[in-house]
């Protein structure tokens, strides 16, 4: 019984757990000539067209009658040359002859020259990098790099058809026994095996749900479930024939099927009928025992109109009692190990890759699950649901069509226990995979309703409406009570409870702006979770200020002016990019877009397109977190540390812009869908918003001797955001420019947070006099960056550059000379550092594994812009909570659960806590060659100004990310010239 046949369990369990090698040399065509590209884009379904250099595709082949006759991986090795790997080359040869006739294309069968070993398993990538010259981290699924093994030449692909990751070894056989030797070598400490079976043809590709090609044999696309590899845009053989089966529907499907009998043996070609009938349900075109799924499985098609996943039948003249399934039994990232049929109920994902945001659907699907499956009442809030993010191994070794595991991450309150949830929820298996409590004495963010509730509780309450009376307010409708986290500062009635302080001003009438009339000294702080007033902190009534405060023109008498002529943003032609959901391409850059309640705006998968390559920059960028500090100690504002991003969510405060006035020219604008307090999907129309923008020259030279002038314009991508936190206004704000620069750049405007002073007070060093009686402290934004780096690459690392004057002597004879010292770092705590003006300190991402044609590493240089650094001494609350504060810069080895800077729940926690930025650090681990995340503080320090009431002028600050080395030369040459038409129109 193949169950108990220890040579194919071990040789399988090898593979599935560690790494295995084996010889699975096929047949090996090279297609090459002028027409190669176009032949084969006639021939083949895939998009062959489009394939760089070094990129390879599956695909299938068909007959004139739309049947599958070969799928293969196609590798574009030239631009004029391609390998394509068959196991029955002699008919692939013939039928390329037939059409061939008209195309300048030659088919070589060059298997007796070139050998392939395949490494397959979670540790083959460790047994790679061991025996070859350049490491393989950054070659993607599915493409192919010459290599060296020693001197011995080699081309290694990444493709993995046993379902694991997975790479294959091309090269001479006079160099087998070498290539053993060295993989035995390298995979000694990993237990390494050979094998020997046929366990790489049937229980391994088969619990994955990856078909061979006898199960495909007789099949179009459509049929076995490949119409994603198919172009229909383009024109192939056998297209007109596919294109019926598309357009009505398929006949016949391949499916999965699970036998419990341990001892039947099922043959290939066994007829299946409905159980107990003699109706034929389909054909077995695979069985095999699942080693890993413990139990027997195969593949089936079957007619459509007969049979359905979920249906019991019978296999042969034996009847054999079997259940039709889905064809994955084994999938550790979908905890799938059965093959069970999915429930008929289940929503059905458009999404096309991983990343793609939850839809509004998805969203009120999971909060469904989560609600049924643990019996949820209206006790319980939800903070935030959207996306679960997939590892990061999953997203990178993504390819089109591979399945996707929806799944929605949530934070749940419960508001009569206090207590906080995480939650992950599978939206495509329908149940709840992960249901885990946060700590105590960690609180979520504020739920937007929360809002609302806190103000109509501080209104309503006769104490507070006792002290208002005191400051001459009666009419609660003009008042308004802004919520304020609470912070952490050991006062012993609050521990234990969910609490908001509050600011409160008051309007002078209806649309008045009652930032100008703050009612200072009352703050009234509540137990959010009962809607109780807790006390109410009054330090004494101030009379209001005696100013005009607002911006409006109709309300404050502003006249407006009159000189400014019209500025029209033209684009005729519409913008450059192109979008596919969430997914970008513009001038070289390809990116895709993502939002969640906390952050807001985050960009993924940031990559350059160079010389037909796309070279990846980083995986992942987005704001960690936002402190604003107050330096006043009186006691209106002395708590006052707001954690912006943590405490009440960015991402769910955003605005919805509007075209002419957050944006001009040529927009999109991408929805966020997010979820309200009691469980219900909401969306925030245009809460993205991209367009382009002409940023002046982009390079320029203009030869004096003969006055021939060259000038290229420049011109960026922009993404951003804007968010309202109470008072202040932020806009957040990626550039990506033609020269391969990044940006990253806040926008901070919005009203001032104040205070009445007394007649007569004297004027005061903690802040200003912005306007009468109304006075402003100075206080700072403090806004943390993680940016998961991935120049080239997932490995690199950071160097620390300072430029200092050379030594006096001989060698600096007009002592001018200065230098640049280079330190590379080795692990975390070397890499906490701040900036240095006096040396122009610089930080420079690097690949020490990629090397540009001068044979050096290639890198990304952090360009720090304005910065500073907190006020607020070593034992203050703020710096208690937040210490990495006193570090611009951190590097920390990458953690996938390692995302904020202040921790997961900063809302009430106190400092010192394990899970915050500078803990993280203290583990000092390795930094060098390793997947690493900078962590960047940018800081404004803000001294408060007339100007900047009633409402502020914005300020702007932030930070670029340049290449350095990463391009053998400026990457804007090819920018076009100016058109003759647009040097007449100006």
């Amino acid at each position: 019984m193949r169950k108990n046949n220890m040579e194919l369990r071990n040789e399988h369990e090898a593979v599935r757990e560690r790494v295995g090698f084996h010889d699975f040399t096929h047949e090996l065509l090279e297609v090459t000539g002028r027409d190669a590209r176009s032949f084969l884009d006639q021939m083949l379904v895939n998009d062959i067209a489009s394939c760089s250099v070094g990129q390879g595709k599956y695909t299938t082949m068909l007959n004139e009658k739309g049947h599958i006759i070969d799928d293969v991986i196609i590798f574009r090795l030239k631009v004029d040359t391609f390998w394509i790997s068959t196991l029955d080359i002699a008919s692939m040869i013939a039928w390329f002859e037939k059409y061939a006739a008209g195309y300048q294309v030659d088919f070589k069968d060059i298997t007796g020259v070139t050998t392939m070993y395949t490494v397959q398993g979670p540790k083959s990538r460790e047994v790679i990098n061991d025996i070859v010259t350049d490491n393989v981290d950054d070659l993607s699924f599915n493409w192919i790099k010459d290599n060296k093994i020693d001197n011995v030449p080699v081309k290694v692909a990444r493709c993995g058809f046993t379902g694991e990751l997975g790479y294959e070894l091309y090269f001479a056989p006079e160099h087998t026994h070498f290539i053993e030797t060295k993989l035995f070598e390298s995979g000694q400490p990993f237990d390494i095996v050979e094998v020997e079976t046929d366990v790489v043809l049937s229980s391994l590709p088969t619990e994955k749900g990856l078909m061979l090609m006898r199960d495909l044999e007789g099949l179009d696309p459509v049929e076995a479930g490949l119409g994603w590899s198919v172009n229909w845009d383009k024109d192939f053989v056998g297209k007109e024939a596919a294109q019926l089966s598309k357009d009505n529907g398929p006949k016949r499907s391949i499916v999965g099927f699970t036998v419990e009998d341990d001892y039947a043996d099922v043959e290939l070609g066994a007829t299946i009928n409905l159980d107990g009938t003699r109706i034929r349900a389909g054909t077995v075109t695979n069985y095999t025992y699942g080693f890993t799924a413990e139990k027997n499985i195969g593949f089936a098609v079957i007619n459509n109109v007969v049979a359905k996943i979920g249906d019991t039948v019978t296999i042969g003249d034996q009847h054999i009692e079997a259940v039709l399934t889905d064809k994955v039994f084994y999938d550790p990232r979908n905890t799938k190990r059965t093959g069970d049929a999915p429930s008929t109920e289940t929503v059905e994902p458009n999404a096309k890759h991983p990343l793609e945001p939850l839809t509004s659907e998805e969203i009120t699907k999971a909060i469904a699950i989560v609600r049924e499956e643990k019996g949820l009442g209206s006790e319980i809030r939800f903070e935030q649901a959207g996306l679960h993010e997939p590892p990061k191994d999953l997203v990178l070794n993504f390819k089109d069509g591979d399945p996707i595991d929806r799944r929605s991450f949530m934070v749940l309150l419960n508001r009569e226990t206090n207590r906080t949830f995480e939650v992950v929820v599978s939206i495509t298996d329908e149940k709840v995979v992960r249901w885990s409590e946060v700590p105590a004495g960690q609180q979520a963010s504020f739920v937007l309703d929360e809002y609302t509730e806190l103000e109509e509780t501080v209104k309503n309450n006769p104490d507070f409406q006792k002290a208002a009376a005191k400051r001459g307010v009666t009419d609660m409708d003009l008042v308004m009570v802004d919520p304020w986290s609470a912070g952490y500062f050991g006062i012993e009635e609050d521990e234990g409870r969910r609490i908001g302080r509050a600011l409160c001003f008051v309007r002078r009438y209806e649309g008045d702006n009652a930032y100008g009339y703050p009612l200072t000294g009352l703050i009234p702080v509540v137990d959010l979770n009962t809607n109780e007033v807790i006390r109410i902190e009054d330090s004494g009534a101030r009379p209001l200020p005696p100013t005009d405060a607002n911006y409006v023109p109709e309300l404050a008498g502003i006249r407006e002016r009159t000189d400014l002529k019209p500025l029209e943003i033209s684009m005729p032609e519409g913008p450059s990019y192109e979008i596919d959901g969430h997914f970008v391409k513009w001038q070289k850059w390809q990116f895709r877009i993502g939002y969640t309640a906390r952050e807001g705006l985050v960009l993924y998968t940031v990559g350059y397109e160079d010389e037909g390559n796309v070279r990846p920059v980083m995986y992942r960028a987005a704001l960690s977190e936002m402190i604003v500090p107050y330096g006043y100690p009186d006691h209106a504002h002395n708590w006052q540390n707001a954690f912006d991003a943590g405490e009440y969510g960015l991402g769910q405060l955003a605005n919805s812009l509007i075209l002419g006035c957050d944006c001009k020219g040529e927009i999109d604008y991408f929805d966020a869908v997010l979820c309200d307090g009691e469980g219900e999907a909401t969306t925030i129309p245009n809460a993205i918003c991209m367009h382009e923008e002409d940023y002046g020259i982009a390079w320029k030279h203009t030869d004096f001797r003969t006055g021939e002038m060259e000038v290229r314009r420049s011109r960026r991508l922009v993404i951003s955001f804007f968010t309202t936190v109470a008072n202040y206004d932020y806009g957040f704000y990626w550039y990506l420019y033609t020269d391969g620069t990044i940006e990253h750049e806040v926008k901070a405007t919005g009203m001032l947070n104040v205070s009445a002073m007394y007649d007569g007070e004297e004027k005061t060093a903690y802040g200003a006099e912005v306007a009468p009686r109304v006075f402003a402290p100075h206080h700072q934004h403090f806004f943390n960056y993680r940016i998961d780096t991935q120049v080239d690459g997932e490995k690199n690392s950071v160097i620390e550059l300072n430029t200092v004057p050379a030594d006096r002597g001989r060698d600096n004879p007009n002592n001018n000379a200065f230098q640049a010292e280079v330190t590379t770092f080795e692990t975390e705590m070397e890499a906490r550092r701040n900036m240095n003006l006096e040396t122009a300190r610089r930080w420079r991402i690097i690949n020490e594994h990629s090397k540009n044609r001068m044979g050096q590493p290639v890198g990304y240089s952090l360009e720090p812009g304005e910065n500073c650094s907190p006020m607020a001494n070593d034992d203050a609350s703020v710096i208690k909570r937040a210490p990495f504060l006193k570090k611009h810069l951190h590097v920390t080895q990458y953690d996938e659960n390692e995302m904020f800077a202040p921790g997961d729940y900063p809302n009430q926690k106190k400092g010192g806590s394990a899970d915050e930025l500078s803990k993280y650090a203290e583990q000092n681990r390795n930094i060098r060659n390793e997947d690493i995340v900078l962590w960047y503080n940018v800081g404004l320090h803000h001294y408060t100004r007339p100007e900047d009431f009633p409402v502020m002028p914005t300020a702007y600050i932030g930070f670029k990310l340049k290449p350095v080395g990463f391009f053998d030369k400026n990457p804007a040459l090819d920018l076009p010239r100016p058109t003759k038409e647009e040097q007449r129109k100006n």
